[in-house]
C-alpha cells in the first residue's frame, strides 16, 4: 500500500504511523471531505508482532496470528461507545488487506505533551485524565483489559480532549488463549510481565505508571533500567521526586502497587482520589469559584469577542482537518483583522489557530503569504495544502496546488500521488494544468526512458488525460508531460488507445504526436506503425501549423526579391533613347512582381521545412529544405529565363547548381538558429553568391544585368540579396527591435 491507493471513497495521503504489524495512514474522505485516519494488516499476519517482557513492542504492535483479531479490535473499540474512546467509521477488507476507518486526530498523543510540556501540575493533569478514566473504566465494565495503556496510545484532538485508542493488544477478561507477556515493557504490571492471569488492575498499574509520566515529565525508572523491573525482582520503591507532593505520592504508590489486591479499584477511584489530595493543598486554579462577569462595553472589545466566537466555531467546525471546513470569507477577513495583528491586540495563537487560518487564507486568497509564514513547520504546511486541494472553489484548489510545487514532501512522498488523484477527478481545466506542470516539476529530471516517472497510478492519470481530457489544452499538455518525464509506461498506455479501434483512437494518436514533438524518440512497445502516422501527421502539423507566418515569409521573399529583380530591371533600360521613365517603372514592377512570386516560393521552402519540423532530426531538417528550396527555385529561374529573356537553357545543371547556392544560406541558417540577423545575412550571403558570380563565370545566369552592366552588377547584386535576406525576415527584425526597445525603457 503506498500513498495514492484508493480504498471505498478513502484515498490515503500519507503513512503517519507504523507498528509491528499495522501500519496507519491519513486518508481523505472523498464524501464527507474530512480526513480520516486508516489502521492496516496484512491478511498473513506475523506469529510474534509484540514484545515480551525483554524489549518493547511498537506502537500499533499487536499478538495477531490470524485475521480474526484484527476484526474483533473493530469490534471491540465500535462496542465501546464512549466519547474518550476513538471512534470507529468503518472496518473492512480490500484485497488483501483488512482496515479499520478511525477519527483522524492531528494534536498527537500524550507523548507529544509530555515533550512539549515537560511535566504537568496536579490542576493540569486532572481535568485531562478524568475523561480517559471514563473510558478505561468502561472498557473494564465490558470486560475489556487494553493490555497496552501508554502516553503514545492517548490521542488528542484540537481542543486536546484525551482519546483511548489502539486496542490490538485488548483481551477478554478469562480469555485463556490469549498470548501472555505481550505490552510495552515500561508501563507492565508485574503480573503482566510475569505472564500471569490479568484483570482491570493491570490497566490501573498502567494508569498509574501513565499519571507519573506526565507529573514528572519522564517515566519511572532506576539507573536507565524501567522501574516497573527492579520492583518486580526486588520491590524497588517508586523514584518519586521530592517536588511531588505526598499526597500524590502516596495515589502514585497505590496505583501502581506490587500486588493487585493492594492497587485502586477503578481509574475513577484513582482521580477521585487525585481531586482529594489536591484540595488538601489548599486554594488552586482548579478549585477556585468563578470570578464575577465583567460588563464590557467598550466597543473594540466587544468586536475582538466577536471576531473571537467566529473562529472559535469555524474551529471547532474543523478540527484540524477531521471536521468539515467551513469559514466563510467575510467572517474569515473579520477575524483576519485581529489575528494578524495579534501582537497589536496582546493574542496568542497557538498552532493549530495558525493552521487553520492558513486554511482560510488559501480557501478565500486573502492574506495567504502572512500565513504561510506564520506556519513554521513545513509538514504542517504541507497538510493544510493538502486539505485545500479538497475545497469546493477551484482558486483554492490552484492555490493549494501553486503552493505545493515547490515545498518539500514527506517521505515516502505524498504530494505526487494526492495532485495525480484531484486532478483524475477535477472539473476546472486550469487546476488540471496547474497539477500536470505540477507533477512535471516534481518529478526526478531523466534524458532516459524510464517505466515510470512516479508510479503506475499518477503516470497512468496522466495518460487518461492525455487521451480522453474534453479540453484541448489539458490534453495537449498531459501528453507533452508524459514526453517531459520519460514515462514509457505513460507513453505505451497510449500508445495502445491509439492502435485500438474506438472513440478515442484520434484523441490517442494526437497525443502521440505531442510525445514526439517533446523528444527525438518513442519509448520502445510503441508499434513501428503508429510511430509513422505519429511523425507524419506531426510533421504536417508543424509545417502548416500557422499559416499566417508561412504567408508572411512568402511574402516577405517574393516582395524582397521582386525589389531587387525589379531595380535590375529598371537599370536594364536606363537609356536616354530608350522606354519613357513611366515604361521602365512599370515594367519592372510587372517584371519584379511576377518573378519575385516565383522565386518567393522557393525562399518559403528553403526556409519554413529547416525552422518547423522539429520532429527531424536537424541535418535531415536542412537538407530537405535545402532540396525543396533549389528545386523550386530552379524552376523559378526556368521560368524567367525562358519567357523573360526567351532564352532556352538546354544545361539544367548549370541552374540547378547556382539555386543550390542561392538557397544555401536560408536552409542552413534557418535550421541551425532563429536569430533574424544571423538568417538575414546567411540569406543575402547565398543569394549574392549565386546571383553575382553566375554573372561572372556562367554561360546561363541567375539574373542577366544588360549589355555594359559590368560595373554595376555588383552593387546591383548586393541591393537585391540585401532586399531578399531583410524582408524574408522582416517579423523576426520587428520582435526583435520591440524586444531591445522594451529592455531599453525598463534599463
Amino acid at each position: 500500500m503506498e500513498p495514492g491507493y484508493r480504498i471505498e471513497h478513502y484515498v490515503i495521503i500519507e503513512k503517519i504511523g507504523q507498528g509491528g504489524q499495522a501500519a496507519v495512514w491519513s486518508a481523505h474522505d472523498e464524501r464527507l471531505k474530512r480526513t480520516v485516519a486508516i489502521k492496516t494488516i496484512g491478511m498473513v499476519a506475523a506469529d510474534a508482532g509484540a514484545s515480551s517482557v525483554s524489549g518493547t513492542a511498537p506502537a500499533g504492535a499487536s499478538n495477531l496470528t490470524n485475521p480474526d483479531r484484527f476484526r474483533e479490535e473493530a469490534e471491540i473499540i465500535a462496542a465501546l461507545e464512549h466519547p474518550n474512546i476513538l471512534p470507529v467509521y468503518a472496518f473492512g477488507q480490500d484485497g488483501d488487506y483488512l482496515y479499520i476507518v478511525m477519527r483522524y486526530m492531528a494534536s498527537g498523543s500524550l507523548k507529544d505533551l509530555v515533550r512539549q510540556k515537560q511535566r504537568l501540575t496536579v490542576n493540569e493533569l486532572i481535568p485531562l485524565m478524568e475523561p480517559l478514566a471514563s473510558a478505561l473504566d468502561l472498557a473494564h465494565q465490558n470486560k475489556i483489559i487494553h493490555r497496552d495503556l501508554k502516553s503514545a496510545n492517548v490521542l488528542l484532538d484540537a481542543h486536546q480532549n484525551p482519546y483511548l485508542a489502539d486496542f490490538g493488544l485488548s483481551m477478554t477478561m478469562g480469555d485463556k488463549n490469549s498470548v501472555a507477556g505481550v505490552g510495552t515493557l515500561a508501563y507492565m504490571s508485574p503480573e503482566q510481565m510475569m505472564g500471569e492471569e490479568l484483570d482491570p488492575r493491570s490497566d490501573l498499574y498502567a494508569f498509574g505508571i501513565l499519571l507519573f509520566e506526565l507529573l514528572v515529565g519522564q517515566l519511572p525508572n532506576i539507573d536507565g533500567q524501567p522501574w516497573n523491573l527492579q520492583q518486580t525482582m526486588s520491590n524497588a520503591p517508586m523514584p518519586i521526586p521530592d517536588d511531588i507532593p505526598e499526597p500524590v505520592a502516596n495515589i502514585l504508590r497505590k496505583a501502581t502497587a506490587l500486588r493487585p489486591e493492594d492497587r485502586y479499584n477503578s481509574a475513577s477511584e484513582i482521580m477521585q482520589a487525585l481531586r482529594a489530595a489536591a484540595a488538601s493543598q489548599g486554594p488552586s486554579a482548579y478549585q477556585a469559584e468563578p470570578e464575577p462577569e465583567l460588563i464590557i462595553t467598550d466597543p473594540a472589545i466587544l468586536a475582538l469577542f466577536e471576531a473571537h466566537d467566529l473562529f472559535n466555531r469555524a474551529r471547532e467546525r474543523w478540527s484540524d482537518g477531521a471536521g468539515r471546513f467551513r469559514f466563510e470569507a467575510g467572517d474569515f477577513k473579520y477575524v483576519d483583522s485581529y489575528y494578524s495583528a495579534a501582537a497589536d491586540w496582546d493574542l496568542e495563537l497557538d498552532d493549530m489557530a495558525k493552521r487553520l487560518m492558513l486554511r482560510a487564507a488559501l480557501e478565500h486568497g486573502y492574506n495567504a503569504d502572512y500565513w504561510w509564514e506564520q506556519v513554521a513547520e513545513i509538514a504542517d504546511r504541507r497538510a493544510v495544502a493538502l486539505q485545500t486541494l479538497t475545497s469546493d472553489l477551484a482558486p483554492a484548489r490552484m492555490r493549494a496546488m501553486q503552493r505545493l510545487a515547490t515545498i518539500e514532501d514527506s517521505d515516502p512522498p505524498a504530494i505526487p500521488i494526492r495532485v495525480a488523484n484531484v486532478i483524475g477527478a477535477e472539473p476546472d481545466a486550469g487546476v488540471r494544468l496547474a497539477g500536470i506542470d505540477m507533477l512535471v516539476q516534481r518529478a526526478e529530471p531523466s534524458r532516459q526512458w524510464r517505466y515510470a516517472a512516479f508510479n503506475e497510478a499518477i503516470d497512468g492519470t496522466l495518460a487518461e488525460l492525455a487521451v480522453h481530457d474534453p479540453d484541448p489544452s489539458v490534453a495537449d499538455a498531459a501528453a507533452r508531460a508524459c514526453a517531459r518525464l520519460r514515462s514509457a509506461f505513460a507513453v505505451r498506455r497510449i500508445a495502445k488507445e491509439a492502435a485500438e479501434p474506438g472513440p478515442y483512437a484520434g484523441s490517442a494518436l494526437h497525443a502521440l504526436m505531442n510525445v514526439r514533438d517533446e523528444v527525438p524518440a518513442f519509448p520502445d512497445g510503441v508499434p513501428a506503425a503508429l510511430r509513422q502516422r505519429a511523425f507524419i501527421g506531426l510533421s504536417r502539423r508543424q509545417l502548416f501549423a500557422d499559416p499566417l507566418g508561412l504567408i508572411g515569409r512568402y511574402a516577405g521573399a517574393a516582395i524582397g526579391f521582386g525589389i531587387g529583380l525589379g531595380t535590375i530591371v529598371y537599370s536594364q533600360f536606363n537609356d536616354p533613347g530608350g522606354l519613357l521613365a513611366a515604361q521602365r517603372i512599370g515594367n519592372a514592377l510587372a517584371v519584379g512582381a511576377l518573378y519575385g512570386a516565383l522565386v518567393g516560393v522557393g525562399v518559403l521552402a528553403a526556409t519554413e521545412p529547416a525552422e518547423r519540423l522539429r520532429a527531424w532530426t536537424r541535418p535531415g531538417r536542412i537538407v530537405l529544405a535545402w532540396a525543396l528550396g533549389t528545386l523550386l527555385t530552379t524552376v523559378a529561374f526556368v521560368i524567367f529565363h525562358r519567357y523573360f529573356l526567351f532564352i532556352n537553357v538546354p544545361d539544367w545543371k548549370w541552374l540547378l547548381g547556382t539555386a543550390l547556392v542561392f538557397v544555401a544560406g536560408f536552409a542552413i541558417a534557418s535550421g541551425l538558429t532563429r536569430r533574424a540577423w544571423i538568417r538575414s545575412v546567411a540569406g543575402a550571403v547565398g543569394a549574392l553568391a549565386a546571383v553575382w558570380f553566375s554573372w561572372q563565370i556562367g554561360q546561363y545566369p541567375l539574373i542577366y544585368f544588360g549589355e555594359g552592366q559590368d560595373d554595376q552588377s555588383l552593387l546591383l547584386s548586393i541591393w537585391l540579396a540585401a532586399a531578399l535576406g531583410v524582408l524574408t525576415f522582416l517579423p523576426e527584425w520587428i520582435r526583435a527591435i520591440r524586444r531591445l526597445n522594451r529592455q531599453a525603457s525598463q534599463a
